[in-house]
């Protein structure tokens, strides 16, 4: 059963992909209410990726405050969070909506994941809401 509790912080993250789509919709019907703080929130690849090991053999650190994001991917991610937070505030009239992009600088879904997951416990998250990129029902259960 999930919580009902006024006033929850929902972390929703989303991308330009149909699950994402499913995921807000979901959210809507089953678990969002007026008086949530809804916080929708995608991660963008950087512009470019480092190089982990130079040509010696030296492992180069990443410093994720100089990472800049993709900014074709940018721009279509922002169009994604301004629709799908519209559509939060057509059907939750009231409702706190904003809208964030991460940047991952090591471009991986794993990368995402830590993002995301730091995000929401900046942000004292009470739920994560996220799709399952296509995944059956035992690999979501172990992802």
């Amino acid at each position: 059963m999930l919580s009902r509790k006024p006033g929850r912080t929902i972390v929703i993250a989303v991308d330009e992909g149909p699950v994402s789509k499913e995921v807000l919709e979901w959210s809507l019907d089953k678990i969002l209410s007026k008086e949530d703080t809804v916080k929708l929130v995608t991660v963008v690849d950087p512009a470019e990726r480092p190089a982990f090991v130079s040509p010696g053999g030296v492992p180069i650190e990443v410093d994720p405050n100089n990472c800049a994001p993709d900014p074709t991917q940018q721009e279509k991610r922002n169009k994604v969070l301004n629709e799908f937070r519209d559509a939060v505030e057509k059907r939750m009239k009231g409702v706190n909506c904003s809208t964030d992009s991460l940047v991952s600088c090591l471009g991986s879904s794993g990368d995402q994941g830590r993002h995301i997951c730091e995000f929401a416990a900046e942000n004292k998250a009470d739920m994560i809401v996220l799709g399952s990129r296509g995944m059956g029902s035992f690999r979501r259960s172990i992802m």
